[in-house]
């Protein structure tokens, strides 16, 4: 399946995408306004459930607002929400050209997505932690020792992201829309990765659920780390869930991707 890599091709495929978001310096400027004004928002929410008391499902008051910082600036970072322009491809049938190419489509598609993660890493990922650090919404991590795998739980998590976009949309080559899909998507991806609320407020049996399925291993393992408020085991379970998952999802977009290929219909012939 994954045959012809050709790692130079791929890196060119990923430094373009790169390029091509530095031309867009106002969207992004806007962009990283309002996720400004959403982290401020839901601080000051969960500023309130801390009115009377101190800790709240095992965190302090700088936990959650770390947490909500970290999550904010993970936005970007890990889609799941909008398009990606896979299944207007399918639709229109540029996907027929895409598939023709002597490199895997999916790399491909990962190598453009890799670079635009890059991107906000650097434009989106930093300011935010920046500014969240500056007004007081984020603390230091407990271990500087643990920033390297929290790197890269934080791309384990993109992968994880970007893979079930990747399904989601590649339902297109079946069906005519996939926004009905999408916005169930959108609804579980927002609830069980701990973007809306952070999972340690949850009851126990909805964490167990959380545990057997992908969401929780984007934006909560990578903020779980960087608190440091994990056993050793528990930091074991979700770095091997997080690679464990982006393997099996890998592995699912590549077979859907051969299935949907002889799906493929152009018009006119």
């Amino acid at each position: 399946m994954l045959n012809n890599l050709n790692f130079p091709a791929l890196l060119a495929f990923a430094k373009t995408s790169y390029k091509k978001q530095l031309a867009y310096r106002i969207a992004n400027w806007s962009g990283l306004f309002t996720n400004f004004v959403f982290l401020f928002i839901r601080a000051g929410v969960f500023i309130a459930c801390y009115e009377n008391r101190d800790v709240v499902a095992g965190l302090a008051i700088i936990d959650t607002l770390t947490y909500l910082t970290l999550t904010q600036s993970f936005f970007t970072l890990m889609p799941h929400l909008g398009s990606m322009g896979l299944s207007e491809h399918i639709i229109s049938g540029q996907i027929a050209i895409e598939l023709n190419r002597p490199l895997n489509f999916y790399l491909i598609y990962m190598a453009k997505r890799v670079g635009i993660f890059f991107y906000y890493f650097m434009f989106r990922f930093f300011p935010i932690l920046i500014i969240g650090s500056l007004f007081g919404l984020l603390r230091l991590p407990t271990s500087f020792l643990s920033m390297p795998l929290f790197f890269l739980s934080i791309f384990l998590g993109f992968w994880i992201a970007v893979s079930i976009m990747f399904l989601i949309e590649s339902t297109a080559f079946w069906f005519d829309s996939d926004r009905g899909l999408k916005v169930c998507m959108y609804g579980f991806f927002t609830f069980f990765s701990g973007l809306l609320i952070p999972l340690n407020y949850f009851p126990a049996w909805i964490l167990k659920i959380t545990k057997i399925l992908p969401f929780a291993y984007t934006f909560n393992a990578p903020s779980q780390i960087y608190l440091g408020i994990q056993t050793n085991q528990e930091l074991l379970h979700n770095f091997i869930g997080q690679i464990l998952w982006a393997v099996v999802l890998t592995a699912s977009c590549l077979k859907i991707l051969s299935i949907g290929d002889k799906k493929v219909v152009l018009h006119g012939g």
